[in-house]
């Protein structure tokens, strides 16, 4: 909430900030987990073939990019220079994507697949794996302080876009306002939004999956669509008149 009362720029600010001490847990994190890999894990390569890849290349689009479109809250209406906010986005989701695709080889190399797709959080059973001569062990702390940076940038995009949307829809002259109460409604859904594990993991398969590719990939489709069609449509008044 105080992020969000700070505006954009104190929150890019702080993120400038966090980025190299995210960067530098995470190759820590790599780096101590490296020595528990092993090969056979990965064996046979493409045992079913191509058709169970694309459903798990779907949950990770949808997990790690769809979610991006609540960016447009922001670009372009909060940037100052377009060029460079454009080369910073597609480099940082590049970059974000590869984290991920190296923290889910991580857990397959060293816990297994049927480790890894039974446990709900893999890469916190990974950092258990960390053992360097029966001293540096258990420091699940790094991948902790991994999570709590990431998510509250997450979290404070999502709330930011939020209040300015309402904001924006009621033609409020400031959403200041608006922060206290919808934080408190925040605390409330991040205990009941989702009341179980079993319901967490079907609605993660079932309802997710759908709605992110309708939001992030469906919507700015038919809005580019629109648009281009009213291009379209103003060309040839023009060359009619």
């Amino acid at each position: 909430m105080m992020a969000v009362r700070l505006g954009l720029e104190v929150l890019a600010r702080s993120a400038e900030i966090m980025f190299p001490l995210f960067i530098l847990l995470y190759i820590s994190f790599t780096g101590l987990v490296v020595s528990n890999i092993k090969l056979e894990n990965i064996q046979p390569v493409l045992e079913a073939g191509f058709g169970p890849i694309w459903s798990a290349v779907l949950t990770f689009i949808s997990t790690a990019y769809l979610p991006h479109i609540v960016l447009l809250m922001i670009f372009p209406a909060s940037v100052n220079r377009s060029d460079q906010a454009r080369k910073a986005f597609l480099i940082g989701s590049l970059v974000g994507g590869l984290i991920l695709v190296v923290i889910v080889a991580l857990a397959i190399l060293v816990l297994g697949p049927d480790i890894t797709a039974r446990n709900i959080y893999p890469s916190y059973a990974l950092a258990k794996k960390i053992s360097i001569g029966h001293f540096l062990q258990r420091i699940e702390a790094i991948m902790a302080t991994m999570w709590f940076i990431s998510l509250f940038f997450r979290t404070t995009i999502y709330m930011y876009s939020i209040v300015t949307a309402i904001a924006q829809i009621f033609q409020l002259k400031s959403s200041q306002q608006l922060v206290l109460p919808l934080g408190f409604i925040l605390v409330v859904l991040s205990i009941v939004v989702y009341p179980n594990v079993p319901y967490q993991q079907n609605y993660d398969t079932k309802t997710w999956i759908p709605y992110a590719l309708s939001i992030g990939l469906l919507f700015p489709l038919l809005l580019l669509g629109v648009h281009a069609l009213k291009k379209l449509w103003a060309k040839k008044s023009v060359s009619d008149q």
